[in-house]
């Protein structure tokens, strides 16, 4: 099955902690006909890069040599990876979600469970499940960063974020049917490197001369349909 899901960096990084097991998906998507054994792809909004002279510049999907995630990871077409700089400069080189190269996936979900039933029946547990995380000793609780916004129970900052990303008709009030999906989170990595030490770069900060990132002030919003941002030196400077 060529399914997919797209990802903002939220639950991205929810999904790379391995804090969220589980996802509810309204009984209409085309997720909900998932069965065990399953894989789904996760797609996230990136800026399609190239290295010259030891310096990343933004470029085309065509040409791109590697892909720069809104977390800093660096997913390059040959399969390594490492970490590095968040973009964090003015020019808008993001690409959607929906057309992020096959080859720049770094996460995949393999299906375990679905399980039918009504998005209001979600108990606390199925919150955290869901990537929901306890803030100060536990009093208040929040979705990981950049999502903003701190609650008194684990299913509102469910339901906030939810409500979020989601058309009146499937939002919490309406208590839609949905499907409850639990699975195991593969994230790439580079065979030829540890998790410590990442890829080329290691996961560390890069050699100065190799880190000249300019990115996007703006990141990928928090909707799962995330746009806007900068990346690396714009296209139109590539050399």
């Amino acid at each position: 099955m060529n399914a997919f899901v797209i990802a903002d960096p939220g639950m991205a990084a929810a999904l790379l902690s391995r804090r969220k097991s589980e996802m509810r998906v309204p009984a209409h998507s085309p997720l909900a006909s998932v069965v065990p054994g399953d894989r789904i792809q996760v797609r996230e909004a990136c800026i399609p890069a190239r290295i010259v002279g030891g310096k990343l510049h933004a470029t085309t999907r065509r040409r791109a040599e590697l892909v720069v995630f809104a977390d800093g990871w660096r997913q390059h077409r040959d399969g390594s990876h490492e970490r590095g700089r968040r973009p964090t400069d003015s020019y808008s080189q993001w690409l959607g979600a929906m057309h992020m190269p096959v080859w720049a996936t770094r996460l995949t979900l393999a299906v375990e469970s679905a399980r039918p039933g009504r998005l209001r029946e979600m108990t606390r547990a199925d919150a955290r499940a869901e990537g929901v995380i306890p803030s100060f000793a536990g009093l208040l609780w929040r979705l990981p960063k950049p999502i903003k916004g701190h609650h008194l129970d684990p299913r509102r900052a469910f339901r906030a974020h939810w409500d979020l990303i989601h058309a009146p008709g499937d939002r919490w009030d309406d208590d839609p049917e949905v499907v409850a999906i639990g699975f195991r989170v593969e994230v790439e990595r580079d065979p030829n490197s540890s998790p410590e030490r990442g890829g080329r770069w290691g996961f560390g900060s890069p050699p100065a001369n190799q880190d000249r990132v300019r990115g996007a002030r703006s990141r990928p919003n928090a909707r799962a349909s995330a746009r806007g941002g900068g990346g690396p030196r714009p296209a139109s400077h590539k050399r």
